[in-house]
């Protein structure tokens, strides 16, 4: 099944489950576009009043002066987001799917929920006041009122937990990436290789290779040109790596200056011929500082986690074992055990 297919299915069963926890049913749908054509008439002035909560914090203020017409974009996108959505009663996967890019939106740029809120709270008192002002019969009146309260309390407890949901997924990407290299940190690569020993051991045929990386007189570099050189080479060298294997191969900096890559279905000898040719590639790209050419070489241990592999550990043992023998051979080779 196509990804962008399978995430729609999902989205379209999560926001039936939302619509039935809020209440939001079919006849509070026909009062949302009922409510509609009032809202489209007072739009701008919702807007202005919304935004005057909103950005009434100090904080807020602050976010959105970071950033060139960050206000209006907002603006228009809440105007979209009423008219074409909340109030219109599209309340379907498309729906969920803009909310959780609003969230994302609003996490990236740091624009708490809370602040919202407030804005919602004052635009849920407004509509009704339009409500009860353009509509004859109090008891229909009533009804129109709660329908959109509905709608609205679905809509800010949407932009609450996807906030929160992206939040909690950018401290799980900051706690597995390394801040440096952007690349996987050692409990994120960790991760990846715990899951590759399950599949190694619950499947049969599967094999995998791990290969570390150090580079070679790295110490040299640091006492010549100094740590913030030093820096540079291991964000030159991580992306060198990131760039020159495979999509479905797994790189992370494993400590210092050292990193690891984990390569599914790939033995041995066939990865020790990959990273032959990757230090090739690594010793041909010299880095440039102050007029100056760093030549850089790395010393590489390999070894193979298959379906008879005792242990993660012992893997990773046999790995460095071998990384220490190409060490000893004379740097800048590969060495498998």
């Amino acid at each position: 099944m196509d990804p962008s297919t399978h995430t729609r299915k999902a989205d379209e069963a999560e926001i039936k489950q939302l619509l039935r926890t809020f209440g939001v049913t079919q006849s509070v749908a026909s009062d949302l576009k009922r409510v509609g054509p009032i809202i489209e008439n007072h739009i701008d002035h919702l807007l202005d009043d919304f935004y005057d909560n909103v950005l009434s914090d100090s904080n807020m203020s602050q976010v959105f002066k970071k950033s060139s017409g960050s206000h209006l974009r907002a603006k228009a996108m809440q105007r979209s987001h009423w008219l074409d959505w909340v109030f219109a009663a599209k309340f379907d996967a498309h729906y969920l799917a803009r909310c959780k890019r609003i969230g994302r939106i609003h996490q990236e740029h740091n624009v708490l929920p809370v602040y919202y809120l407030f804005g919602y709270q004052f635009v849920s008192q407004a509509v009704k006041d339009l409500i009860f002002s353009a509509c004859d019969d109090p008891k229909q009146a009533q009804r129109l009122a709660q329908s959109v309260e509905k709608a609205i309390f679905l809509d800010i407890n949407l932009a609450i937990s996807i906030y929160c949901t992206e939040v909690s997924a950018g401290w799980r990407r900051r706690s597995q990436y390394d801040q440096l290299t952007d690349i996987l940190n050692r409990r994120g690569i960790t991760e990846k290789l715990n899951a590759m020993v399950s599949s190694t051991h619950s499947s049969h045929n599967t094999t995998a290779s791990i290969g570390l990386l150090d580079l070679d007189f790295f110490k040299n570099i640091n006492d010549n040109y100094g740590h913030d050189t030093g820096d540079h080479v291991l964000k030159f060298v991580a992306k060198l790596i990131a760039t020159n294997f495979r999509h479905e191969d797994i790189v992370g900096r494993w400590g210092g200056e050292e990193f690891l890559i984990l390569m599914p279905g790939t033995t041995a000898a066939d990865a020790v011929k990959v990273f032959k040719r990757f230090l090739t590639t690594l010793e041909s790209s010299a880095i440039k500082c102050n007029g100056q050419s760093i030549s850089i070489t790395a010393s590489i241990g390999v070894s193979e986690l298959s379906e008879h592999a005792s242990s993660l550990d012992a893997t990773l043992r046999r790995a460095d074992k071998a990384l220490y023998q190409a060490k000893d051979a004379g740097r800048n080779r590969v060495k498998a055990s």
